[in-house]
């Protein structure tokens, strides 16, 4: 599978990197890894992925009620359930 943006991002700040960098770079293979599965598994748009990202980041990994009703309608509840399954998996350890 050829690279996307983000994966050539991350190898253009890792090879010179600092402490900082590395995290950030972490950050952005993480970022990447879900952003896959999503695609993946449900074929979400970018600016979809980006938003989800930004609501589990702030309520913990966890779809608030809002989110689930607003945002992510189409979702059924077992979705949602992988999604921040999947979420927390990947991102715990940053």
């Amino acid at each position: 599978m050829p690279p996307n943006k983000l994966s050539f991002y991350l190898i253009v700040f890792w090879i010179p990197s600092t402490g900082l960098f590395r995290k950030k770079s972490v950050i952005y293979y993480k970022y990447d890894e879900f952003k896959r599965f999503l695609d993946n598994t449900f074929e979400m748009p970018d600016k979809m992925v980006s938003i989800l990202v930004r609501f589990l980041e702030q309520n913990n990994g966890t779809l608030s009620q809002r989110a689930k009703i607003k945002e992510f309608s189409l979702l059924n509840g077992n979705e949602v359930k992988e999604i921040e399954n999947h979420f927390k998996e990947i991102f715990e350890n940053h």
